[in-house]
């Protein structure tokens, strides 16, 4: 068996789409953060260049020795002794061939911590992880982001038996993906889940610097780790706000998701009690007389949210909500402390023990965002697949949904007859044009503590730049 590292790192780079390029420099940008021999880092890339089979690298140069010039052609190490399954085209939004790679991982670079990230595109909702231009109809969803470690797993028992049960970081670099419902989907397979809220720019994460932080101290824990390639993510990005481009990126404990269902749980059961489940007839909608409603659309609209306000920052909407209620009657008192329950949960207490372990943002567009987004559309009911994810089912937040899209709907218009047939096709979305933004957004924003103290000269380390177009997102 090979000798255990303190960390193995794989990276998987859906590129068979417009983000090729971007993944080779990102695969560039890896070799040149280096080597330690106590780090193995490995890669798989996807090209979207007919004709050329999916690569797997291992990146490491040989140890303590620098890379030369960071050719992946004439230096890096290919993966054909390591991966003798890899051959020809994969599909990477297949699970079990990403499950391939991962347990391969496993069993041939044996380490004490591992981390896994995924590159690519995202849609959000429960479809379209790692979409591909060869494969479009089989991108991972969210579900199946799930199975991939199911299938995994094994080989991660393989390969350290009875020391570890679940991968200590998954990277999401990818858009729309730092969510309730995707953390506490992989809860009992992943420790840290670090990811944006929001769109993320083409060029993804700053590799060398994120590698970089993990081959200068590998004894780094996963929690450190984890806020480590926040702090670099959004320092390396500040830059870009000079073109207009907002980040955010947060790291997540998912040893707490257990705790955040709860909250959320007990947040719904009191949010039903004041949303009738047939509204009445008699009444136009949405009900002006119904404070607690009133409420959850105002604190809805003032609300951070994402992907063109079908998601919202969860911390923030129990935030607007709580302070609504202080002005609303009936069931205010309850709701109000279940939102308290839900921020105390979220960012309560010590990196140890508050789910959001570190949320940071550079950019006007995202500068309420807390580090954790929920689903919250405003005209259409979940869609079937959303049903039936872990957060859905035990939080019951799709109940909600469904309860407040109905009581918040306006009414018809009266008219003289009716159609011969039923329509019914509301707007998917009432957010503005610029992605991201909430309802009214602020015309202005301020460096937050975490960028201050990122960025000011005492707290700059040197490292090396990063080249090319922050203006597309994933």
């Amino acid at each position: 068996m090979p000798e255990e590292k303190e960390w193995t790192v794989m990276v998987i780079l859906a590129g068979d789409n417009n983000l090729s390029e971007e993944m080779l420099f990102a695969l560039k940008e890896m070799k040149l953060a280096g080597a330690n021999p106590e780090v193995n880092v490995l890669a798989l890339f996807d090209s979207n260049e007919p004709g050329v089979p999916t690569q797997a690298y291992v990146l490491n140069s040989s140890a303590g020795s620098p890379p030369k010039t960071g050719l992946l052609l004439n230096e890096v190490d290919s993966g054909k002794e390591a991966f003798p399954a890899l051959s020809g085209e994969l599909n990477a939004g297949d699970p079990k061939e990403i499950a391939s790679f991962i347990r391969q991982g496993f069993e041939h670079f044996p380490a004490r911590h591992y981390m896994v990230v995924f590159s690519g595109h995202n849609t959000a909702e429960d479809a379209g992880f790692l979409l591909t231009d060869e494969h479009p109809v089989s991108e991972l969803t969210l579900a199946e982001l799930k199975t991939v470690f199911e299938i995994a797993k094994d080989g991660l028992v393989a390969g350290q038996p009875g020391v570890k049960q679940k991968i200590d970081i998954l990277g999401m670099d990818s858009c729309l993906v730092s969510s309730a419902e995707l953390c506490y989907q992989l809860r009992e397979h992943v420790d840290f889940v670090v990811g944006p809220q929001g769109f993320e720019p083409n060029l993804g994460w700053p590799y060398r610097q994120a590698l970089g932080v993990l081959l200068d101290n590998p004894l780094i824990t996963a929690r450190d780790l984890a806020t480590r390639i926040v702090d670099e993510y959004v320092r390396y990005y500040y830059d870009y706000t000079l073109a207009g481009r907002s980040v955010d990126l947060a790291a997540c404990n998912l040893q707490h998701a257990d705790a955040l269902a709860t909250a959320v749980n007990e947040l719904v059961t009191e949010l039903l009690k004041a949303l009738p489940a047939k509204p009445s007839e008699v009444v136009q909608h949405p009900d002006v007389n119904n404070p607690i409603l009133n409420a959850i659309i105002l604190a809805h609209w003032d609300a951070q949210g994402f992907k063109f306000d079908q998601f919202t920052d969860l911390y923030d909407f129990c935030d607007r909500l709580e302070q609504r209620c202080h002005m609303a009657d009936g069931f205010s008192e309850q709701i109000r402390d279940a939102c308290e329950e839900v921020k105390r949960v979220l960012t309560g207490g010590d990196a140890d023990t508050r789910f959001i372990v570190k949320s940071c943002t550079s950019g006007p567009a995202f500068q309420h965002s807390h580090g954790l987004s929920i689903y919250l559309p405003w005209a259409l009911e979940p869609p079937l697949a959303y049903s039936r994810l872990d957060f859905s089912r035990d939080a019951e937040w799709q109940f909600f949904i469904k309860r407040y899209v109905v009581n918040s709907r306006r009414s018809p218009l009266p008219g003289v007859s009716k159609p011969p047939f039923s329509f019914d096709s509301p707007t998917k979305s009432k957010g503005p044009d610029k992605p991201g933004t909430m309802k009214n957004s602020p015309l202005s924003w301020e460096l937050s503590q975490c960028l201050h103290d990122l960025t000011r000269p005492a707290a700059v380390e040197s490292s090396g730049e990063k080249t090319g177009e922050g203006g597309e997102t994933k």
